[in-house]
């Protein structure tokens, strides 16, 4: 990976709560993972177009990622090998920051804001206890955060 790091613009990075031996950084269309601190790194394809913005690592399993964008969204369960799309709430256009519960890696909460001009309502916090599939209001929406 040390050759990689010119070609490679990291803009996010996180290390596994239950294992600081485990490193993740991210980039553009890329994302590398490290077993041994930061020592060597493997580096994994993520699908076209994908530019990350927040990188997550659950922390009750360090395989188990989320990455995302302001309006994109996606979930490992293999370390980064392989991806699955998610979706945002219905009133919930961008994403501008995301948590991961302790115990449960399907558990998430998002901070949701909406883009518009005039008399808009969306965007809040939402809860999603599957991973992004489906979201709830978690009590503030209708506000942009």
């Amino acid at each position: 990976m040390d050759n990689c790091w010119s070609t490679f613009p990291v803009t996010a990075a996180a290390s596994a709560p239950s294992d600081p031996r485990i490193l993740y950084a991210a980039g553009t269309e890329l994302i590398a993972r490290s077993d041994d601190g930061g020592a060597s790194w493997i580096v994994m394809p993520l699908p076209e177009g994908t530019r990350v913005e927040i990188l997550r690592v659950a922390p009750s399993n360090p395989s188990t990622l989320y990455i995302a964008s302001l309006n994109d969204l996606r979930v490992s369960y293999s370390a980064g090998v392989t991806w699955t799309s998610r979706s945002f709430p219905k009133s919930g256009q961008f994403l501008r920051n995301l948590q991961v519960d302790h115990t449960n890696p399907n558990g998430i909460v998002g901070a949701f804001l909406n883009f518009c001009f005039f008399e808009c309502t969306g965007g809040g916090v939402f809860r999603s206890t599957d991973a992004g599939n489906s979201w709830k209001s978690a009590g503030m929406t209708n506000k942009d955060v």
